[in-house]
């Protein structure tokens, strides 16, 4: 392609068209979303793919994707961002959405994702939450290693969406709870620093996230709430996960002093340890006993541990089923 191609800007709705096409043209494309979701590895076909539908109670989804496998139809909800500032409880719109479709026969169960840059997600609680998130920069190396001219097109607007999200200030910050949450970082450096804390600095910190070595398995510190939870991607309270975790929980309790419940946590399940609450907004870090702080750290420290032991039994697993 000897053509010249200029783009003097490109706004998300630009992007949210760039997915809906390649998603119903570019079958590689529609296999890479659909990896990320349940379905990964299931043979299918895209049966729709709807841009900006909305519902008059619950908001709007930016693309909605029906498809299809085992003979059943299924739906996977994308929320689209470069820059702009998630809006409040803007996750927990998708899955009433989703819920919604299932309760209709639209669908017969649904995941969510986020596709967005890297730096979006790193800086931005509420786009931790979603249950699966595709970056733009993965998006970028899937279209240079195609030929096809539409690709050459695409990978410009989607490099061009990422320098976009490099020059931008992506989230409004709290002064109270940011000041909270630079304060709380020290304390994980000088005392807890082996601890995967993933949250940037430049964060609110509403909920601190911590990644661990086991799948898709992540931590929360939901500082206000007061809780920790250890939570496991589609594992809601309606699919054949959802036992597993309370059992989980069941035997923990019998031999550990933390009280450990299981939780249904939108379409995720977590194993939960309550901890006193941080009311960033309102009060100071220094003014909050140290005693309180060192309990959050301690729960969380204790589900990184339980991680990794699910991670040894699953390697012992994977030797087990290969021996032979």
């Amino acid at each position: 392609m000897n053509t010249k191609l200029i783009f003097s800007m490109v706004r998300e709705r630009d992007m949210d068209l760039l997915f809906l096409e390649a998603i119903s043209t570019d079958d590689g494309f529609a296999r890479m979303i659909v990896n990320r979701t349940k379905w990964g590895g299931s043979d299918f076909s895209v049966a729709s793919v709807e841009l900006s539908r909305t519902d008059a109670e619950y908001g709007e989804s930016d693309i909605t994707v029906v498809i299809e496998t085992g003979g059943n139809k299924y739906g996977i909800l994308i929320e689209d961002k470069i820059d702009a500032i998630a809006m409040p409880e803007q996750h927990q719109r998708y899955i009433e959405r989703g819920n919604k479709g299932c309760k209709t026969g639209e669908y017969k169960d649904y995941d969510i994702i986020i596709i967005c840059p890297e730096k979006y997600y790193d800086n931005n609680d509420e786009a931790q939450k979603y249950e699966h998130h595709i970056f733009y920069e993965e998006c970028e190396n899937y279209f240079v290693a195609k030929e096809d001219n539409m690709s050459k097109v695409r990978l410009m607007q989607v490099h061009l969406a990422i320098n976009k999200a490099k020059k931008s200030s992506e989230t409004i910050l709290n002064e109270a709870a940011n000041d909270f949450f630079k304060k709380y970082r020290k304390y994980w450096e000088e005392h807890y620093g082996y601890l995967l804390l993933r949250t940037s600095a430049t964060s609110n910190g509403w909920w601190v996230n911590y990644a661990t070595g086991f799948g898709k398995a992540y931590i929360y510190h939901k500082m206000q709430e007061g809780y920790v939870d250890l939570t496991f991607t589609n594992a809601d309270k309606d699919s054949r996960y959802f036992g597993d975790v309370k059992t989980i929980a069941d035997k923990l309790n019998k031999y550990i002093n933390a009280k450990i419940y299981a939780v249904p946590t939108g379409k995720s399940a977590a194993l939960r340890i309550r901890v006193p609450e941080l009311k960033m907004k309102e009060e100071l870090f220094e003014n909050v006993p140290e005693e309180n702080i060192i309990k959050c750290f301690e729960a969380i420290e204790l589900l990184t541990d339980l991680s990794e032991i699910f991670s040894c039994a699953e390697n012992i697993k994977n030797i087990r089923n290969n021996k032979g």
